[in-house]
């Protein structure tokens, strides 16, 4: 079970729909993420039909409310040649900005990191994050990822000039060693 005191993390249900648009409609939100905003429920319903169909996303669950503050998904993809041979991960998240500053982020990662290197005995995960969104390189750093290299982004996204993105790392060994699921 995926899951601590506070969050439980869950497959997604056709019924999510509604808090899912609450997420993905916040332009601060998908701006931070990178991506654009969701403009009506009917997109947000197939999103939701496509998170099941794949089952590599999961709703973030606050247990006191049932309620759906986030997501968490993972992709099978190589960030760095160095690691072809390794079983890796990449992770990213998305939460609600009505929940943003009450560490829902630091503890769903390790939720998942859990997850990931016990369950799915992945030997490492990467994450990134655009250099402007400080949040989540604080639960990044919180988590212990260590960070590894940036990249130039495409800047039409963002509307800006210089966006980088910080990749970052975490071996399993690294996670067992610095106890960051208990």
């Amino acid at each position: 079970m995926m899951e601590n005191e506070q969050l439980k993390l869950r497959c997604w249900k056709e019924n999510d729909y509604i808090d899912y648009y609450e997420i993905v409609s916040d332009s601060d939100v998908c701006y931070s993420a990178g991506c654009k905003a969701i403009e009506n429920l009917e997109q947000c319903k197939k999103e939701i039909v496509y998170k099941i169909k794949c089952n590599s996303s999961f709703a973030i669950e606050l247990k006191d409310t049932k309620k759906v503050i986030g997501f968490i998904g993972m992709d099978d993809i190589i960030i760095h040649k160095n690691n072809e041979n390794a079983t890796q991960k990449y992770i990213g998240f998305m939460i609600n900005k009505k929940y943003w500053n009450n560490g829902y982020g630091t503890e769903v990662v390790r939720i998942f990191l859990k997850y990931l290197f016990h369950k799915l005995n992945v030997d490492l995960v990467w994450t990134s994050h655009y250099d402007f969104n400080y949040k989540s390189a604080k639960v990044i750093k919180k988590n212990r990822f260590k960070y590894k290299f940036s990249k130039d982004v495409n800047t039409k996204k963002f509307n800006k000039e210089n966006v980088k993105e910080l990749f970052y790392l975490i071996t399993k060994e690294e996670y067992d060693y610095n106890n960051i699921g208990k």
